[in-house]
C-alpha cells in the first residue's frame, strides 16, 4: 500500500491539470495530498524511526521562532492587521514535506519496491522527455507558455515553463543510469538540452561529472578543471548571446535582498532589522515585489529566498542539514551514489530557480531524499 501510494503520486503530480486552474497551484495541492497520505499510512502502521540528522530537526524547530519574531508589513484587511499570516501556509507545507521524508526514510522497503519506485521515476522522465521533444517541433497544442513573460518558449513539458521542466528532467538522468536504462537517460538528457535552460543543463552536467568521480577517484582534478572551464566559457559568452544565456535580471536583486535582511526591512518605521531570524516564511513571495515594485515573486534562488525569509540562522541550519545528509551517504555504493547525484542535481537547480516551490519537483525531491536516508537503499 505504502509503495503504491508513492508510485501513484509520482504519476499524478507531473500530469495533473484542470481547466481554468493554475497548474502550479494544482500540482502543489496534490503534492500536499501525497505527503499527508503517506504520513498517515506510516503513522497507522507505526513505522516512524528516529531522525539522526540533528540539523534538520533544529531547522524545523527554528521555523517557529522565525515566524514569531517576523516583522509585520503593516497589511490590513477590513481594518485589522493580519501580520505575517502567510507564514502558516508555508509551515504546513514544510512540515508535511518533512514528515513525508521521515515516513519514506523509515519504511522497510524490499529490494523490488525500491526498484519499482526508481523505475517509475525513470519511466515518467522518459514519457515527459519524449513529450518535451515533440513540443520542440511545434506540433503540440495543450501545454505551452501562457505568453505572459516568455511567449517565445513553448517547450514546457507539462509544467508551463521551459526552466521548470528542464530542472525536473535533469534530476532523473542519474536514476536512468543506475537502472542501466541508458536509452531513456539519453532521451531525457536531450530533452533537457532542448529546453535551453542553462541552470538545468549545468546542474545535469555537474551531477554526471560527480558520477564519473565515483567511478574513478583519479578523475577529480580533471573534473574540477572541466567545470571551471565550462563556467568561464559560459560567462564569457553571455554578453554575446543574451537571448540564449540570460539571467532574466535576477542577479540585480541579489544585493537588494541581502541588504534588506541585514540592514533595512519593510517595517513601518523602516528601522527594524532581522538578520538572524529573517522576515518570516513566505514573506518574499508576498512583500518583496510590492516594496520594490517589480515582477519578482520569487528570488529565483531558493537559498537566497530562504535567507530572506529565515535569516542567517535559518539558511545556516538548512545548509548544515544538507551537508550532514551528503556526508552520511557519500560513496556508500553505486545505487546510493546515483540517487545522491539526483539530489545534488536538483539542489544545484535550486540555486538558480525556485524548484522547491513547484509541486511535482517537490514531491520527486521528497521521494529521492527519503530513499537516500533509508537504510534499505544500501542493500537495494
Amino acid at each position: 500500500m505504502f509503495t503504491k501510494v508513492i508510485r501513484w503520486a509520482l504519476w499524478l503530480t507531473p500530469f495533473v491539470i484542470w481547466q481554468g486552474q493554475d497548474i502550479r497551484e494544482l500540482k502543489l495541492a496534490f503534492c500536499l495530498l501525497a505527503c499527508l497520505s503517506i504520513t498517515l499510512i506510516a503513522l497507522y502502521e507505526g513505522q516512524f524511526k528516529p531522525v539522526r540528522n540533528k540539523y534538520a530537526l533544529f531547522f524545523i524547530g527554528f521555523l517557529w521562532l522565525s515566524t514569531m519574531l517576523a516583522p509585520s508589513p503593516g497589511v490590513s484587511v477590513m481594518g485589522m492587521h493580519i501580520g505575517t499570516y502567510w507564514a502558516y501556509k508555508c509551515l504546513i507545507y514544510i512540515f508535511a514535506a518533512f514528515t513525508a521524508i521521515c515516513a519514506i526514510a523509515s519504511h522497510p522497503f524490499t529490494k523490488d519496491e525500491i526498484q519499482s519506485i526508481l523505475k517509475t521515476i525513470c519511466l515518467i522522465g522518459t514519457v515527459i522527455g519524449t513529450y518535451t521533444i515533440i513540443q520542440s517541433f511545434g506540433i503540440e497544442q495543450f501545454f505551452k507558455s501562457n505568453g505572459q513573460h516568455h511567449e517565445q518558449w513553448n517547450i514546457v513539458g507539462t509544467f508551463g515553463h521551459s526552466n521548470f521542466i528542464g530542472s525536473f528532467l535533469a534530476m532523473i538522468v542519474p536514476i536512468g543510469i543506475v537502472l542501466k536504462r541508458y536509452k531513456s537517460a539519453l532521451l531525457i538528457f536531450v530533452a533537457v538540452c532542448i529546453t535551453q535552460s542553462m541552470v538545468a543543463i549545468g546542474a545535469m552536467v555537474v551531477s554526471l561529472l560527480i558520477l564519473t568521480y565515483f567511478k574513478n577517484k583519479k578523475t577529480l582534478i580533471p573534473l574540477i578543471i572541466i567545470v571551471a572551464a565550462l563556467t568561464a566559457i559560459l560567462f564569457s559568452l553571455q554578453p554575446h548571446y543574451p537571448a540564449v544565456i540570460s539571467s532574466s535580471g535576477r542577479f540585480v536583486h541579489t544585493p537588494k535582498i541581502i541588504n534588506e535582511v541585514l540592514f533595512k526591512n519593510f517595517t513601518p518605521d523602516d528601522e527594524g532589522r532581522f538578520p538572524f531570524t529573517g522576515l518570516g516564511l513566505g514573506s518574499f513571495y508576498y512583500t518583496y515585489h510590492v516594496v520594490h515594485n517589480n515582477r519578482f515573486y520569487q528570488a529565483h534562488n531558493e537559498y537566497l529566498e530562504l535567507f530572506y525569509n529565515c535569516g542567517l540562522i535559518g539558511i545556516g541550519l538548512f545548509l548544515l542539514a544538507i551537508w550532514q545528509m551528503l556526508k552520511d551517504n557519500w560513496n556508500k555504493g553505486w545505487l546510493k551514489n546515483c540517487v545522491m547525484a539526483s539530489f545534488i542535481c536538483i539542489a544545484i537547480n535550486a540555486g538558480g530557480l525556485f524548484v522547491w516551490q513547484l509541486g511535482a519537483t517537490i514531491w520527486f525531491s521528497i521521494v529521492i531524499v527519503g530513499l537516500l536516508n533509508n537504510k534499505e537503499l544500501e542493500n537495494g
